[in-house]
């Protein structure tokens, strides 16, 4: 009786991991589809929340007395020392570019990229010290860069995609469990 109930547990825990791991490939090719160019009209409704969102957040703080930091971390994210040959090129017209030249291009403008901090223009990123009482949103991308550059995507290798939904298919699970528990405490009278 024992081993045919725990073999009923295992079945069912193999078919909740398949199904997460379903789950998890979807939002996986969901997220790497979604474009992260700078304001268009499909994100400009998420761009407005995210504004409005950190502006109240703002206040918030603001009125417990803590100190907004965010020009601060703009001047830090503008600090990086670029090659002038490297921003040049970055700022050249990619369309207007021979077709050689376009993949050095995207190469000078990923290399400035990654040498900032930045947040997509979708999400409010920030940073806090509660010690200090100050706070900062981090520079969004269109804040950053000029409105015809991209979001650079890295393409996935098919391992690493894999590990990528293993690691998401067991923290959905240990979320799932999570909730799980914090369910029957709320509801263990």
């Amino acid at each position: 009786m024992f081993l045919v109930r725990r073999r009923h547990e295992i079945k069912r825990c193999f078919i909740v991991k398949r199904i997460l791991t379903v789950l998890a490939a979807a939002l996986l090719v969901s997220l790497l589809a979604v474009s992260a160019s700078a304001a268009t009209a499909e994100n400009a409704e998420a761009i407005a929340e995210a504004r409005e969102g950190q502006e109240e957040m703002r206040r918030d703080y603001l009125n417990a007395g803590w100190k907004d930091i965010s020009s601060r971390l703009q001047a830090e994210a503008h600090a990086a020392e670029i090659d002038p040959d490297t921003w040049e090129l970055a700022h050249r017209d990619l369309e207007a570019a021979a077709e050689e030249e376009k993949e050095a291009i995207l190469a000078a403008r990923n290399e400035i990229i990654y040498s900032y901090s930045w947040s997509i223009d979708e999400v409010t990123s920030y940073v806090l010290d509660p010690e200090k009482q100050e706070f900062g949103f981090v520079p969004s991308f269109s804040e950053l860069f000029p409105e015809d550059w991209d979001v650079p995507c890295q393409p996935i290798s098919e391992k690493d995609r894999k590990a990528l939904e293993e690691q998401m298919a067991a923290s959905m699970v240990a979320m799932s469990e999570e909730f799980v528990a914090q369910i029957n405490d709320i509801f263990s009278f």
